[in-house]
């Protein structure tokens, strides 16, 4: 789905500014993992003085989907924003990718915009009020 170079994380932390990494394991094995940002400029400008985590990168390696991974991930991303006291947890996805829509719906996200990027992809806003 990425360029693997922009995966990197020289070129995650210019890109993000000060993202933070996470990673989430099963037995001393990484399964997938995400990066966490306090702003999102880029995709959500109207939004800068909301306390919100904004959500990106987010993988699960293929040999771990379809296990529920995804669903326990963005579980505890809702769990922990609350703990820090953030009001939402925010994220984009591409419109085309349904399976994408359909969890993050199951997991309380609701769609709030939709925009398209330089590079000709149709996205959707997403997030979950955290209250």
């Amino acid at each position: 789905m990425w360029d693997l170079e922009k995966l990197l994380k020289e070129s995650l932390v210019e890109r993000y500014k000060s993202p933070v990494f996470y990673a989430g394991f099963e037995n001393n094995v990484c399964v997938g993992g995400f990066i966490l940002i306090d702003k999102d400029e880029k995709y959500w400008p109207n939004n800068l003085n909301d306390d919100a985590f904004y959500f990106h990168k987010f993988v699960v390696s293929p040999r771990y989907s379809r296990k529920g991974y995804s669903g326990v991930m963005l579980e505890w991303v809702k769990e922990y924003g609350k703990e820090k006291g953030k009001d939402f947890i925010r994220l984009d996805y591409e419109k085309r990718r349904t399976y994408l829509r359909n969890m993050y719906l199951k997991h309380g996200f609701i769609d709030v915009n939709e925009m398209t990027t330089n590079e000709g992809h149709l996205l959707i806003l997403a997030e979950c009020e955290l209250g």
